[in-house]
């Protein structure tokens, strides 16, 4: 098993979650997209929610050409949080959380995308295979992704809100 399994799948994992927020409660996504100058409305934020919750799903079903999809989303990402920062009061990822865009979010996104790039080029198999290569450690493997993908969230969201009111 590759070293960057478990990044690799926390990425995913986050982009597929982000995905089903925007679906789900779409509210925060516009009002970000807005101010941040970018068209906003319910039925496009919905669809960029499919689109998340796609290239997660292809990120662990198809191969480098995922994890090239999954790299790329990253980047676009990264670009857009470099481009809001200062417009927009929140990223609207994750819904009604509210996540201060900067540096940090700029740097997380493209860390996810370089460890996505580098999976696109140095393949991971499967995510069957990964568990089925360490059947004694596979339950502490899911819950390591799941706890990676949560400290994410928690880094882009609660640790962006504690670097603003440090700043005070």
């Amino acid at each position: 098993m590759g070293l960057l399994a478990g990044p690799y799948y926390a990425a995913a994992l986050l982009a597929g979650v982000a995905g089903i927020v925007k679906l789900a409660r779409p509210g925060a996504a516009i009002t970000a997209l807005r101010a941040a100058g970018l068209p906003a409305r319910s039925p496009l934020v919905r669809a960029l929610g499919i689109v998340e919750l796609a290239i997660a799903a292809l990120a662990v079903t198809a191969g480098p050409a995922g994890a090239a999809g999954l790299a790329a989303a990253y980047l676009g990402f990264a670009l857009y949080a470099r481009h809001a920062a200062g417009r927009a009061a929140s990223c609207g990822c994750f819904g009604a959380a509210d996540a201060p865009l900067g540096g940090l979010h700029v740097t997380v996104n493209l860390a996810l995308a370089a460890v996505a790039a580098a999976v696109a080029i140095a393949p991971l198999p499967g995510p069957g295979r990964v568990l089925d290569a360490q059947p004694a450690t596979a339950l502490p493997f899911v819950l390591l992704v799941g706890a990676t993908a949560y400290l994410l969230y928690l880094t882009m969201t609660r640790f962006a809100e504690l670097q603003v009111l440090a700043r005070r």
